[in-house]
């Protein structure tokens, strides 16, 4: 039987400007649902730079309708997604992508968080979240604008460079979506690396570069401090995991008790209230497996941001 793919460990969180990963758009279901119908599946998980003030251990959960019962506030959506996505990779690493950036109409800027340096890891993507005023999202759209992101725009792409991934860009601004998107950017170009092969894409790249660090672009005292992130809902897949015979480490099991799904039908993508299931998922590790009616599953998780559906 096939030995599950874990996720590469991450030491120190790598700069938001690093603009190109390498992965596959032929690696299942992906959180790229988030994007346009035209985006190719994720690739491996991106980061962001470190943050200018260390997070406090307040956990920041997003905001809910009062009466929504803990589900997440419908109207909630995106204002404004940078991720890059596509390329060469395995289903989990695909699965669990998430924005580098992502800022939400009820007024959150979320980003992947570091990696703690050990093995296993955590199984849940770690991010972080920050409150962002309306003035700090007219400062990010203002400068989209400046940058010439609020148009449609054509760019061209390397032929010669294979399975990289896609940085694209997407910004809702009164009722219209602009979707960027630019394959292998920041490959052999880019930011500190030359120039882009066409004026479009170099200035994407520019922008993005900026980008790496927020408060540049949005103003320090538009934005809140840097908080763990817990959503209102997890989005999960799971599959039988076959032979758990490892030869370096055991493996955990834990019993699935979660009422609200089965195992056994969450083959493709299903979502989960974090009440339902955030004991399990926040204690559960790379290496933690679920048994459920004697059979024991991979479970993949991820965070259910806004516009992100199964």
């Amino acid at each position: 039987m096939e030995r599950r793919s874990f996720l590469s460990l991450v030491i120190a969180m790598p700069a938001l400007g690093a603009l190109a990963a390498c992965g596959s758009d032929q690696s299942g279901d992906a959180p790229g649902d988030t994007l346009p119908p035209t985006s190719e599946s994720p690739s491996d998980p991106p980061g962001t730079g470190a943050p200018t003030s260390e997070p406090s251990d307040t956990v920041v959960d997003s905001p809910l309708d009062e009466e929504s019962d803990g589900e997440p506030d419908a109207a909630s959506t995106v204002v404004f997604e940078y991720g890059i996505y596509g390329g060469f990779t395995t289903r989990d690493v695909a699965f669990q992508r998430s924005p580098l950036l992502l800022v939400s109409s009820d007024g959150l800027l979320i980003t992947p968080a570091a990696v703690p340096a050990i093995y296993p890891g955590p199984l849940l993507p770690q991010h972080t979240v920050q409150t962002i005023s309306p003035a700090g999202i007219d400062a990010l759209i203002s400068a989209a604008r400046e940058a010439g992101l609020l148009t449609d725009v054509t760019y061209g792409s390397d032929g010669n460079i294979a399975d990289a991934g896609t940085a694209t860009v997407r910004i809702s601004v009164d009722g219209v979506t602009y979707s960027h998107e630019a394959y292998a950017l920041g490959i052999g170009a880019g930011p500190r690396g030359g120039s882009e092969s066409s004026p479009e894409r170099q200035a994407l790249s520019d922008f993005l570069e900026r980008l790496a660090v927020p408060e540049s672009v949005i103003g320090a005292e538009h934005l809140g401090a840097a908080e763990p992130y817990q959503p209102a809902a997890y989005q999960i897949s799971a599959e039988p995991a076959g032979d758990l015979t490892f030869d370096d480490i055991e493996p955990t099991i834990v019993e699935w008790d979660v009422a609200t799904v089965s195992l056994a039908d969450a083959a493709g993508c299903v979502e989960v209230a974090r009440a339902d299931i955030g004991d399990l998922l926040d204690t559960a590790t790379q290496l933690t497996f679920f048994r459920e009616n004697n059979v024991e599953y991979i479970l993949m998780a991820r965070p259910a941001l806004a516009d992100r559906v199964c």
